[in-house]
């Protein structure tokens, strides 16, 4: 009796300390969870929501920004260095949009993830071959406005990832992965007058991205993996202050959480016990399982969220010329990847032409730091 009691005692405190360990989501395709724009990057990476002439982050966190009850038209260059801004690896995208009227816009976007070379050993270490892997995502988007409120976006893209080269080993025959995935989102805004000089305006988004099927990279092994499907949930609050007659100020207050769409990885505590549930679900299945399949529970899926807050400050003159200061913070639990970034950026704006330009702080897994910068112009038609 003392021996059960004992194992309960044991069983028990193992499954309360799980909570304390490492247990990341790993998916497939992890470039796509990099937000390749200096604008969105620099705020803390939040792009679910946006100011009122930003709509660049409808181009990759959320369609439903691409129509704001306004006829525009614009296009984004994005470059982002992953190590070094004169080295590989690193991201490129380019975006383009046109609004037909101020109800409907079409876009389209190509996001390329560029590794250098890269060599692949044998298991005796003999290099096998040299190839530069490609993974690239292309899209296209639709966006809808009903009124001057609320907009609804769509979205479709192909994945194509080829990370080993396509090579033999053994009686495995490795492919590239392919998938179809589609993004949908919804953005609400609004203005409150506070007096003559001063208003607020209040935006909520949300966004549902990469909703497609799994990736295998062999011919003989059953097993796929899970692209990153991804839930965003947002809200900025600005406030536009009329300094002078040609003088304008806003400030941004912006906060965004985010979560995978993908199963938790079970962990096994003995050989024939299981912490958990099965990864081995559907897509579908797998979106609503990642709401209550952690081994650790609720405390463990809470963990999962990841969060960030941001700022940004503009003074535009005359209504043509911008320039924009921001600052933001992105932060990641410790058991599920421990990414922790600071992000610092700025923008200049003339007329219908910008640059933007961002600084990244990596603090965690290892301080490392990035520059991110994207050129771009929009027009608004009368």
């Amino acid at each position: 009796m003392k021996k059960l009691k004992l194992a309960l005692i044991v069983m028990l405190f193992s499954i309360y300390c799980f909570g304390q360990k490492v247990n990341p989501i790993s998916t497939a395709v992890p470039f796509l969870q990099i937000e390749p724009n200096a604008n969105t990057n620099g705020i803390g990476l939040i792009g679910v929501v946006s100011s009122k002439d930003h709509y660049e982050s409808g181009l990759t966190q959320n369609p439903a920004l691409l129509s704001k009850n306004k006829k525009t038209m614009g296009a984004t260059i994005s470059y982002l260095p992953w190590f070094d801004f004169a080295k590989k690896p690193n991201i490129s995208n380019f975006g383009a949009w046109y609004a037909f009227n101020s109800k409907n816009t079409l876009a389209m976007s190509i996001n390329y993830y560029n590794n250098g070379n890269i060599e692949l050993h044998d298991l005796n270490g003999n290099i096998i071959s040299e190839y530069r892997p490609i993974e690239l995502c292309t899209g296209l988007k639709y966006a809808h406005s009903f009124n001057e409120h609320l907009s609804l976006g769509l979205g479709v893209k192909y994945i194509y990832s080829d990370i080993n080269g396509e090579v033999q080993i053994g009686n495995s025959k490795m492919v590239s992965g392919k998938s179809i995935a589609g993004d949908i989102g919804l953005d609400y805004r609004n203005e409150i007058n506070i007096s003559e000089t001063k208003n607020l305006r209040y935006d909520f988004g949300a966004s549902i991205l990469n909703v497609g099927n799994k990736i295998s990279y062999t011919t003989t092994d059953n097993y796929k993996d899970f692209i990153p499907t991804i839930l965003k949930l947002g809200t900025m609050w600005t406030i536009n202050s009329h300094i002078s007659k040609n003088i304008t100020h806003s400030t941004d207050l912006a906060y965004q959480a985010e979560k995978l769409l993908v199963p938790t990885p079970p962990v096994w505590t003995t050989d024939t016990t299981r912490l958990g549930k099965s990864t081995d679900v559907s897509v579908f299945k797998g979106m609503v399982q990642s709401f209550y399949d952690a081994p650790n529970g609720y405390k463990e899926e809470l963990q999962e969220i990841i969060h960030m807050f941001g700022i940004e400050n503009r003074f535009t003159v005359y209504d043509k010329a911008t320039i924009s200061l921001r600052v933001g913070k992105m932060h990641e639990n410790k058991y599920k990847g421990n990414r922790n970034i600071t992000t610092l950026g700025v923008g200049l704006k003339f007329k219908s032409f910008c640059i933007d330009y961002c600084y990244l702080k990596y603090k965690e897994p290892q301080d490392f730091n990035k520059s991110n910068i994207t050129v771009g112009y929009c027009y608004v038609f009368k």
